[in-house]
C-alpha cells in the first residue's frame, strides 16, 4: 500500500522544502491496451512499467539540511492485475542520518494474491512529548534512534472483493541519543531502551476501490490483529489490533468526496515508538504528537481534481484522541485539524499524484510532501 503508515508522510516534520524537481516516467516502458468492454478496474490504457524518481532537498531543525530520493516503479503482472508498485524512499543529511527502506505492493496471479509491507534501516532524530493526550508542547525533547525492521502483509483473495490473510513485524531498535534529563532517560518509558519487536497475526480486508491511486468509488476496509513477544523472539509482550474504514463517493468526474474512520488499539506493554499515534493519522500534528495505547480518528476530504490541466485542490478535516484503553477515550478530549492541499497528477494513466499538503492543529502546523493520497 503506498502509505504505508509512516504516517503517511515522507519529509520530516517541521521541515521545509527547498527544492523538488519532478522527473516523470521515462520511456523505459511497455504499454497494454485494454479493449472498450474490458470490466478491469483501475485504468483502461495499462503500462506494463515505469520507473519516476522525486528527488528532494529540504530542511528540518533536527536534520539540517538534507537530501532524498523517492524512485517509484509501476508494474503489471497482466492486463487484467491491478498496479504493483514499489517505493525506495531514501535520505541523508549533513549530519550523517540516514533512513532507506523499500515498500511493495504487489499483486500477482491476477490479482488473486496481495503481499504489501516494507523494510528499512534509519539513522533518525525525532521528537517526543510522553505520553497521553494532555502532553504538553513544552515537554518535547530530542532523540535519534537506529533502527532495523520490517513487516509484512499477505492476502488471498476471495471472490471480487474479499482478502484475508496473515501479517507480521520484526524490528529492532537502538536509541542512540536521548536528553540526559528528560523522560526517555528516566527508564520508565517502555521502549526507551535496546529491544527487540517481534509478532504475527491475521487480517481481513474488503477492497472495492475503483482505482488504487485514486479511488472515486467504492470502500476499502481493513481489520487486523497481531500478538507480540518472546515466542517469536521479541522483548515485549502486547497486542495490538486495528481498524481502518475507508469510503469513497464521486458527485461529479473531478468532484471525490472520501471519508477514514481509524481506531488502533493496544494492551500489554508496547514499546513507545509502536504506539498507536493521532499525528500519523490526522495532518496537523507532528507524527508522534499525541501517543498512548489507544486512539480513535475520523476524517475527510473533498478532492477536486483535475482542477486545471493536471493540477487539483483538496481540502480535509479530521479529529482523534489517545488514551491508556478504549474505556478511558472521552468526547472532549478530541483534537481537531484542518488544511488544504495542492495535486500533481505525477503519472496519468495511473492517476498517482504528488501531494503537498499543509494542516493545520489546535496549537500546531505540518507540511506533507509524499506520492498518492493519504488515504
Amino acid at each position: 500500500m503506498i502509505f504505508l503508515k509512516m504516517l503517511a508522510r515522507i519529509i520530516p516534520a517541521n521541515s521545509i522544502i527547498l527544492i523538488f524537481i519532478c522527473i516523470n516516467p521515462t520511456g523505459a516502458s511497455k504499454s497494454f491496451s485494454a479493449s472498450e468492454d474490458s470490466t478491469s478496474v483501475d485504468t483502461l490504457i495499462f503500462e506494463k512499467s515505469s520507473l519516476s524518481i522525486l528527488p528532494i532537498i529540504f530542511y528540518s531543525p533536527q536534520t539540517k539540511l538534507a537530501a532524498g530520493v523517492l524512485p517509484t516503479y509501476i508494474f503489471r503482472s497482466s492486463p487484467e492485475s491491478r498496479p504493483s508498485s514499489v517505493m525506495f524512499p531514501t535520505y541523508y543529511t549533513i549530519n550523517k542520518q540516514i533512513s532507506i527502506s523499500i515498500q511493495p505492493q504487489v499483486y500477482y496471479k491476477n490479482g488473486e494474491y496481495r503481499l504489501s509491507g516494507s523494510m528499512y534501516y534509519q539513522k533518525w532524530p525525532d521528537l517526543f512529548y510522553g505520553l497521553g493526550n494532555a502532553t504538553s508542547a513544552d515537554d518535547e525533547e530530542e532523540y535519534t534512534t537506529r533502527s532495523t525492521g520490517g513487516s509484512m502483509d499477505f492476502q488471498r483473495c476471495f471472490g471480487s472483493s474479499l482478502y484475508f490473510g496473515v501479517v507480521g513485524e520484526l524490528s529492532h531498535s537502538i536509541l542512540v541519543e536521548i536528553e540526559s534529563e528528560g523522560l526517555l532517560a528516566g527508564g520508565d518509558i517502555s521502549g526507551a531502551e535496546t529491544g527487540t519487536v517481534s509478532g504475527a497475526g491475521v487480517s481481513i480486508s474488503w477492497d472495492s476501490r475503483d482505482n488504487i491511486f485514486f479511488p472515486q468509488n467504492g470502500s476499502y476496509h481493513v481489520a487486523s490483529a497481531a500478538f507480540f513477544g518472546s515466542v517469536l523472539g521479541g522483548d515485549y509482550f502486547f497486542n495490538r489490533f486495528i481498524i481502518d474504514l475507508r469510503k469513497y463517493a464521486a458527485f461529479d468526474s473531478n468532484k471525490i468526496v472520501a471519508f477514514q474512520a481509524y481506531g488502533s488499539f493496544t494492551d500489554g506493554d508496547p514499546p513507545f515508538g509502536k504506539m498507536p499515534r493521532l499525528g500519523g493519522i490526522i495532518r496537523g500534528y507532528y507524527p508522534l504528537r499525541y501517543i498512548d495505547r489507544s486512539l480513535l480518528a475520523f476524517q475527510v476530504e473533498y478532492r477536486l481534481h483535475p482542477l486545471w490541466r493536471r493540477f487539483g485542490v483538496a481540502g480535509f478535516a479530521g479529529a482523534g484522541a489517545v488514551a491508556d484503553g478504549l474505556s478511558n477515550l472521552r468526547p472532549n478530549d478530541f483534537k481537531f485539524a484542518a488544511g488544504v492541499g495542492i495535486r500533481y497528477l505525477f503519472i496519468p494513466t495511473e492517476k498517482l499524484d504528488i501531494r503537498f499538503d499543509i494542516g493545520f492543529g489546535e496549537e500546531s502546523s505540518e507540511i506533507y510532501f509524499n506520492i498518492g493520497e493519504a488515504f
